[in-house]
């Protein structure tokens, strides 16, 4: 089931990105599935101990846009925007819960399509102009039959919504499946950071293109320990990962790439404009987004990266490479 969920949650997601028709799959409800609930709590009752968001207006007004056309049911963020630590390099991680009727017409198919591409992406590129990738999305039928594969569910144990939010996943615990998924995954990242440059600079060394793989890089402990069984989100990884040993090159790549991620310059507006000039409503790259990223540049993050950073994750990724073949 594991498997299959996980290819089945990638074609849907696709099919609403392109405004097409939804056809859910039935379920096997023989299946034996583990219930675990996370209590999502809303923004407003728990923003006094906590540094307010500032774009969290802006976010409010673009939730009740979709909330009032039947699309959207929720929305969560997690992340470091969900327990109030972000960085300058951090990503803006949105979950979107889906309302059922978004499955059963193609008018709110078209018309959520639409609102991702002019109201909630625009959203998550004005606080990071940087972002790779859209929102995460939940429905109540993923819900019956979760995969971790998708997203850990710890990955919400930190994270706030518009409105109170109880989240009951129901998990199959089959871990041969799940191993053999994370280990596939792990070895995909290794060798797309021995890789890179083919996989992250064809169009060029920029902030952007050194924060995809600096972000890869980060996710190698989430992978590791999911491979080993431990569905843990990507914090949880990071801590615990110094308590492996796994190769000093790894542990030095690693600190290597903390300090770049501190150094992180703050976005401008101009970053944020240049980038709105051309996108398209869906993160992806075309020539001219290329050419826009290409502008996007820092001289010390660049050879911090190129000189530091990029010789010692190499080594580890070979090593670590070598014992999983």
């Amino acid at each position: 089931m594991t498997k299959k969920t996980d290819l089945e949650y990638t074609h849907i997601v696709s099919n609403l990105l392109k405004g097409k028709s939804i056809c859910l799959p039935s379920k096997d409800d023989t299946i034996k599935l583990q219930k675990q609930s996370i209590q999502v709590p809303a923004y407003k009752e728990i923003i006094r101990a906590h540094k307010t968001i500032p774009w969290y207006s802006e976010l409010a007004l673009i939730y009740e846009e979709a909330y009032s056309a039947e699309l959207v049911r929720n929305i969560i963020i997690h992340g470091s925007y969900g327990d109030f630590s972000p960085t300058h390099f951090s990503d803006l991680e949105i979950s979107v819960i889906l309302n059922h009727k978004v499955f059963l017409s193609k008018e709110k198919t078209l018309a959520l399509n639409k609102w991702l591409r002019s109201s909630l992406n625009k959203l998550i590129l004005k606080v990071d102009p940087l972002q790779h990738h859209g929102a995460f999305f939940l429905w109540d039928q993923l819900l019956k039959h979760y995969d971790e594969h998708i997203l850990p569910v710890s990955a919400y144990d930190n994270a706030w919504a518009i409105l109170p939010e109880k989240l009951d996943f129901y998990i199959e615990r089959s871990i041969a499946n799940k191993v053999e998924i994370s280990h596939k995954k792990y070895l995909h990242t290794l060798n797309a950071i021995l890789t890179y440059q083919k996989t992250f600079f064809q169009q060029g060394v920029n902030l952007y293109s050194i924060k995809r793989m600096l972000s890869n890089f980060f996710m190698l402990p989430v992978f590791y320990f999911q491979s080993h069984g431990m569905p843990i989100n990507k914090k949880q990884a990071l801590e615990l990962i110094r308590q492996k040993n796994l190769c000093p090159s790894f542990y030095l790549a690693l600190d290597l790439a903390s300090e770049i991620r501190n150094s992180w310059p703050p976005h401008t507006h101009q970053m944020f404009w240049l980038r709105s000039c051309v996108f398209n409503g869906r993160f992806n790259q075309n020539r001219i987004n290329a050419f826009i990223l290409n502008t996007f540049q820092n001289k010390h993050i660049k050879q911090k990266f190129q000189s530091e950073f990029l010789p010692q994750a190499l080594k580890a990724c070979e090593i670590l490479r070598s014992k999983l073949i």
